[in-house]
């Protein structure tokens, strides 16, 4: 859990391959998906999860 945006920025920056959304953080297992696969899911969780805050 992030305790502000910033700091969801800051992990994006340091874990291999995450990408984020808003305070989500996600990081994928190397080479388990695709590009456009994780472009999918990422769309996945911005529709979702989308916030604000």
């Amino acid at each position: 859990m992030f305790a502000d945006q910033d700091d969801a920025k800051k992990a994006v920056n340091v874990l291999p391959d995450a990408r984020r959304s808003n305070w989500i953080v996600v990081q994928f297992a190397p080479e388990a998906l695709s590009s456009a696969e994780k472009d999918e899911f990422m769309r996945g969780v911005n529709g979702i999860y989308h916030s604000e805050d």
